[in-house]
């Protein structure tokens, strides 16, 4: 019995799900980066949730997705390094996520709780400026780390020309053999 007739999605196209740790681990991590991202930019993570939150909500909501979407990028980087075979590919994740660490201190200062003694209510403030320097901060480094990940075939198999044609004979040789 070959490796297709075992498991169909062993070789799908260009995604590197040959293995678990990549599609369980990585693919899990990049799925969660985007929709934390969205929630940093807007405190939802749709229209339909961002028009029935209030004012409140929506802060706390962007100041989870920043901090989710630190912890996301930290962890996609952390459990990619290893897989990075060239040693000034995987330099340039260290020094990613030795500036993604220096990120910690920051998310911390972003949020600011005040009590209101009358009401005994909370209040949250974000410090805007440092917020939007922090998102803006993550949004590149997390564009810095896809490049690095498809050239290491870790995202995508990396091939510097992708041949439709060449495609498509593998599907057909596939189809033909299998059946």
């Amino acid at each position: 019995m070959g490796k297709n007739d075992e498991n169909p999605f062993y070789e799908t196209g260009i995604w590197n799900v040959a293995t678990g740790y990549s599609f369980d681990i990585l693919m899990y991590h990049i799925y969660w980066i985007d929709r934390y991202e969205i929630l940093a930019k807007h405190g939802a993570i749709d229209v339909n949730q961002e028009l029935g939150l209030s004012e409140y909500e929506k802060k706390e909501g962007k100041i989870i997705g920043i901090n989710w979407f630190y912890t996301h990028l930290y962890s996609l980087v952390s459990n990619s390094k290893f897989a990075v075979k060239k040693k000034e590919e995987r330099e340039k994740l260290d020094k990613i996520q030795k500036n993604l660490k220096k990120f910690e201190k920051y998310l911390k200062e972003v949020k600011k709780e005040k009590i209101n003694q009358q009401t005994n209510s909370v209040r949250i403030e974000i410090n805007e400026k440092l917020f939007e320097l922090c998102l803006e901060n993550l949004i590149k480094l997390k564009e810095e780390i896809f490049p690095i990940l498809y050239r290491a075939n870790i995202v995508f198999q990396y091939k510097e020309n992708y041949s439709p044609e060449d495609i498509k004979k593998m599907h057909m040789k596939r189809l033909t053999e299998v059946g």
